[in-house]
C-alpha cells in the first residue's frame, strides 16, 4: 500500500465552467472534486469529512469575483464546517489584476493569487499548483517547528539554541517578506524603507560637510535647510563621504509586445533575467539598493553617488542587457531598457521629489528613441520649460 500523501483540489466550478477542464487535466497528481458552490451547500454533493482534515493537503480553488460576491461568513460557515477544515488555504483566480492591498491581504492569510490569461496552458497550471502545495507544506513545517520546538526545550542550553534557530526563521521569513519573489530585488515597499535610510543618512553626511566650515570646500555657511533636518548635531566630522545620492528609473522597452507576440511565461523569464542582472555584482555595487517600483519598471538608489557618476553603471547596465538573448518557442530575440538619472538634492523634503525628477528623465529617453540614459539636469529646460 502506497504511503504517498495526496492532495485534494475543492474546484468551485461558479464563474469557471471553460477553466474546470484545464485545472481537471493539469491535476493528475491530485484529487480533484469539482462543484457548484450551490449544489454543495444544499446537500447534493457529499464528500466524507474525515478525508479532508489535514490543513496542508486541501487547496480551495475559487474565482475571486465570485468570491468578493458572496456572503464570507456563509461560505466560510457551511462549506468549510461540511469539509472539516478549518482556516483553509484559498487559491483565488481571476482574468483581473489584484490590487495590491489586496494582494498583501491574501498573502497575509498564507492564501494566494494567481492571474489567468487565454494563453494558459495545462503545464503553467500543473507548475503553478506544484509549487503552491510545496508552499503550503513548507509554511506548514515552520509552524510545526516552532510549535514543537517548545514542547521540547528542557534546559537552558535548549532553550538558547532552539531560540537562535527560532530568531533565525523569523530574519528568513522578514527578508523573504522584503523580496519581489520573480525579480529577487527588494519589493516596491521594502525599497522605498531602504531609500528613506539612505536620504536620511545623505542629509547627516551633508550636514557634516557643512560643518568642516574649510574654505577649500567652499561650504562656508551652514544651509538651513540641512541643519534644520536634525535636531540634534551629528557627531563627527566626514572626510571622504561627500552627501551624494543619486536615483536610476528602468523601463523595459516595449515589454507589452513581448507579453503579446511571446506569452506571459515569456514576460516573466524577462523580467527575472533583469533582476538577475540587477542584482549582478559586475553592474552595480553591494551597497546600492535595487527595487521593483511595478510592472516592467525598476528602480535603483546609489548612495554616495552623484549623477554623472551614476551614468556609468546605468549604461553598463543597458548594454549588458542590450546583448543578452532571450529563446522562446518562436524565435530568439533581445531587449532594450530606458534609464531616468536623478540626483537628490538638499531641498528634496521627501524621496517623491528625486524618484519625480528620475521619472521625467525616463520618460524623455522614452520619448526620444529609448534604449538610453537620460540625466535629469542635462534636460531639466526643457522638461521644465
Amino acid at each position: 500500500m502506497s504511503n504517498k500523501i495526496i492532495n485534494n483540489i475543492f474546484f468551485i466550478i461558479n464563474e469557471l465552467e471553460k477553466e474546470q477542464n484545464l485545472f481537471k487535466k493539469s491535476s493528475d497528481e491530485f484529487n480533484f472534486y469539482p462543484f457548484y458552490f450551490e449544489d454543495f451547500l444544499n446537500d447534493k454533493i457529499k464528500f466524507d469529512p474525515k478525508d479532508f482534515d489535514d490543513r496542508q493537503n486541501n487547496l480551495i480553488v475559487i474565482n475571486k469575483s465570485f468570491y468578493d460576491r458572496k456572503e464570507k461568513e456563509n461560505l466560510i460557515n457551511k462549506l468549510l464546517i461540511k469539509l472539516n477544515i478549518l482556516n483553509p488555504h484559498f487559491l483565488f483566480i481571476d482574468y483581473k489584476d489584484c490590487g495590491i492591498h489586496e494582494l498583501e491581504n491574501i498573502i497575509r492569510k498564507e492564501n494566494f493569487f494567481y492571474k489567468l490569461s487565454e494563453k494558459n496552458k495545462q503545464n503553467d497550471i500543473y507548475l503553478m499548483l506544484v509549487l503552491i502545495f510545496q508552499h503550503i507544506k513548507d509554511l506548514t513545517r515552520l509552524s510545526d517547528y516552532i510549535i514543537n520546538s517548545f514542547q521540547t526545550i528542557v534546559n537552558s542550553e535548549l532553550i538558547n539554541q532552539q531560540k537562535m534557530k527560532i530568531e533565525q526563521l523569523y530574519k528568513e521569513l522578514e527578508n523573504l517578506s522584503k523580496i519581489d519573489i520573480l525579480t529577487n530585488v527588494l519589493n516596491r515597499r521594502a525599497f522605498f524603507e531602504a531609500l528613506d535610510r539612505e536620504i536620511t543618512r545623505t542629509f547627516r553626511d551633508l550636514w557634516r560637510i557643512y560643518s568642516l566650515n574649510n574654505p577649500d570646500l567652499n561650504y562656508n555657511k551652514i544651509d538651513k535647510n540641512v541643519e534644520n533636518f536634525y535636531k540634534n548635531s551629528p557627531q563627527g566630522n566626514l572626510l571622504d563621504h561627500y552627501g551624494k545620492l543619486s536615483c536610476l528609473m528602468i523601463d523595459i522597452d516595449h515589454f507589452k509586445n513581448i507579453n503579446d507576440e511571446y506569452g506571459h511565461i515569456m514576460g516573466d523569464t524577462v523580467l527575472k533575467e533583469v533582476g538577475n542582472l540587477l542584482n549582478s555584482s559586475k553592474i552595480f555595487r553591494d551597497n546600492d539598493i535595487v527595487g521593483r517600483f511595478g510592472g516592467e519598471e525598476f528602480i535603483v538608489i546609489l548612495p554616495e553617488t552623484n549623477a554623472m557618476h551614476a551614468k556609468i553603471p546605468a549604461e553598463r547596465l543597458r548594454n549588458e542587457i542590450k546583448s543578452t538573448k532571450f529563446k522562446s518557442e518562436k524565435d530568439t530575440f533581445n531587449i532594450t531598457i530606458s534609464i531616468g538619472i536623478a540626483e537628490l538634492t538638499k531641498d528634496d523634503k521627501s524621496s517623491d521629489k528625486i524618484i519625480e525628477r528620475a521619472d521625467k528623465a525616463l520618460y524623455y529617453a522614452k520619448q526620444h528613441g529609448k534604449d538610453k540614459c537620460v540625466i535629469y539636469d542635462e534636460i531639466e529646460e526643457f522638461l521644465e520649460g
